[in-house]
């Protein structure tokens, strides 16, 4: 059985909630410097932030987001200021891993998802901070989580190895919608689903 970390896994899910709800795969690593130069970012927030495209319901208008190294920037400015040692580590690789594996998508839905779920933890930190709570992360929401794909179950299943050896057992108190049954649950699944494809395939080259 897995164990999953209190905050660790509620607090660092933004890239996850972003590809669940655009349907992407990761893109291969690179360093973060390798962005374009060019505003291709805010185009792609003009393009996708119109009447037609309004039920995807992003939540922020191109006037509002951030260029993706100002983002990462402030996000980890924002690590340094509200999290503890162990928080910030996990915290800093995580987030910096997924802004390599996003560096060269050039969907437009795509590029604003991204922006837009990062900003809106971006956003949560300072809320928390305001409102002089201690940092308490958020539960990773439970239709997001169904639509993981077999990829992002892998991501999440490293993420939570991770985790397990950052936290104390005795301290975790967060749970992921159903439990950490239900991720191993899931995993187990693809992994399943991911064997069965294999075979198939051998089959049909015999």
């Amino acid at each position: 059985m897995i164990a999953i970390r209190s905050a660790a896994l509620r607090s660092f899910a933004p890239g996850l909630a972003y590809a669940s709800a655009s349907g992407s795969a990761s893109i291969p690593t690179g360093h973060a410097s390798s962005y374009p130069r060019s505003p291709l970012w805010l185009r792609c927030a003009s393009q996708v932030a119109t009447p037609s495209t309004s039920s995807h319901d992003l939540g922020l208008t191109a006037a509002a987001l951030l260029p993706p190294l100002k983002l990462l920037r402030r996000i980890l400015r924002s690590h340094r200021k509200y999290l503890d040692a162990n928080q910030r580590s996990l915290g800093d690789a995580y987030v910096k891993d997924e802004f390599r594996r996003h560096r060269s998508v050039d969907q437009p839905l795509q590029i604003v998802a991204f922006l837009a779920e990062w900003k809106k933890y971006l956003d949560f930190l300072d809320l928390q901070h305001l409102e002089g709570g201690q940092f308490k992360g958020r539960q990773l929401d439970e239709e997001k989580f169904k639509k993981l794909s077999d990829e992002q179950l892998y991501q999440l299943h490293e993420f939570m190895v991770a985790a397990k050896e950052v936290y104390d057992p005795l301290k975790a108190k967060g749970q992921p919608p159903g439990g950490a049954r239900a991720v191993q649950e899931a995993v187990d699944g693809a992994l399943k689903r991911a064997r069965e494809e294999e075979e198939a395939v051998e089959k049909k080259e015999q």
